[in-house]
């Protein structure tokens, strides 16, 4: 997404690019890289390298770099701010976010959970925008969240090559672990996880590679996971989870 977003417009005006992807995901920007080369775009116009902070350092210092967009966490931004601002770079950053739903009490509640689930769920929640704190109605509230319920509990968890999964692995073993740490310090500040029967239940959920077979073992799988009683000073409504998980108020 972050790929095609960033190099549309800077292509649609004429522009040379030079896109790093994040260490951990190289492969969809090489592939799109492949398609642009299909549909014409002479080689050289869009361009990927590959690697860890040390290069994304490089382009951003590098004198022949006139504008730099920067996706990712606010402490890297500020990196990044300082290094392009040495030579007055222009510099477009997106440094995470909680981006709200708001559910009034006249939505038509099955389109609002069709929202809120999309805003959530899609692409295991891996997502720099999605709608992580849903604010519903008072009036509407139960029925919206007998809804999401139900609906999440039909969601198939597996292979994201298989066309029939809904929810793949996260991306590494180190943020399936960061996300759940997100989980459990949100019910120790005293929030509910209601999308498993119990707390238990979600972090043995959590550990799925353990029961897994074949060709899953090893997979790093979290649920999709509702958490309601968050109030605003918790960490969990304030930082970023990147997993499929919302915040119901």
């Amino acid at each position: 997404q972050g790929c095609v977003w960033k190099a549309a417009p800077a292509l649609a005006m004429g522009n040379g690019m030079v896109f790093k992807p994040s260490e951990e995901t190289p492969l969809t920007a090489l592939a799109f890289a492949n398609v642009l080369i299909e549909a014409g775009l002479p080689p050289g116009v869009f361009n990927v390298v590959l690697g860890e902070g040390d290069v994304g350092a490089a382009l951003c210092s590098h004198r022949d770099v006139h504008k730099v967009s920067f996706t990712g966490s606010a402490a890297t931004g500020r990196k990044v701010a300082e290094t392009a601002g040495l030579n007055l770079k222009k510099v477009s950053l997106e440094m995470g976010g909680k981006s709200p739903l708001i559910v009034f009490e006249d939505a038509e509640l099955e389109n609002a959970v069709s929202a809120a689930m999309i805003g959530n769920w899609y692409s295991c929640g891996e997502v720099c925008s999605n709608g992580t704190r849903v604010f519903v109605h008072k009036r509407v509230k139960e029925r919206f969240l007998e809804s999401v319920l139900a609906r999440t509990s039909s969601l198939r968890i597996g292979d994201p090559l298989d066309m029939g999964t809904h929810i793949g692995p996260l991306v590494s073993a180190a943020h399936r672990d960061k996300v759940v740490g997100f989980v459990r310090r949100a019910v120790s500040d005293g929030a509910e996880v209601v999308s498993c029967d119990s707390h238990t239940e979600y972090l043995r959920l959590q550990r799925m590679e353990s029961e897994s077979k074949g060709h899953l073992a090893g997979g790093f799988f979290v649920q999709p996971t509702i958490i309601m009683g968050a109030s605003d000073n918790m960490e969990i409504a304030k930082e970023e989870v990147h997993e499929s998980s919302a915040e119901l108020e």
